[in-house]
């Protein structure tokens, strides 16, 4: 988990309250649509985060931009909570370190995986079949085309990346040649 301490102790307290509603998913894309609308409106976003700012101006502004956006009870009260506490800030890396946390609970792994060309569908299946016996969970894939990696695949599971990619094979070919000439 990469969100800050703070981020992971309110993410862990919208968990518990979520477990509460059963809302996760709901909150989560809710949350989601409120960090899309502030990336995408920077003025907004700089008021809404100006500690200089009166807690009340932008709690009028957050209502009507929780309003636009149709958040639920709770996301509205999560967010207005943040507000009073000078946090708003924050909902980036609430919102990674809540994700994580459900997709823990849920037994989900996300998994990103490069090849030079698109897979077909027999393929995704047998490599997320293959995750899925090996971690025990069930997997997310993402798949994407890089043609620079030239053919293989790059398969990134959290931190883990194995690079089966004839770029990378290429790559290590020519620094044992350049080692052998060297001794």
């Amino acid at each position: 988990m990469s969100s800050s301490k703070v981020a992971r102790r309110y993410s862990k307290a919208l968990l518990a309250l979520c477990d509460k509603a059963n809302s996760h998913e709901q909150v989560a894309s809710e949350l989601t649509n409120y960090c899309s609308a502030i990336a995408d409106h920077s003025d907004v976003s700089s008021f809404l985060t100006n500690p200089s700012m009166d807690s009340d101006g932008r709690k009028t502004v957050l209502t009507a931009l929780n309003k636009s956006l149709g958040l639920s009870t709770l996301s509205t009260h999560f967010l207005y909570l943040l507000n009073e506490r000078e946090r708003l800030e924050e909902v980036p890396g609430i919102l990674e370190d809540f994700r994580e946390r459900l997709d823990k609970k849920a037994g989900r792994l996300h998994a990103k995986v490069t090849s030079a060309e698109p897979l077909d569908k027999k393929a995704i299946d047998q490599l997320k079949a293959a995750l899925e016996k090996s971690s025990g969970k069930t997997v997310v894939l993402e798949t994407t085309v890089d043609p620079t990696i030239l053919g293989g695949v790059v398969t990134q599971v959290g931190n883990v990346v194995l690079d089966g990619s004839v770029q990378s094979m290429l790559s290590n070919l020519r620094k044992q040649m350049l080692q052998a000439t060297q001794q």
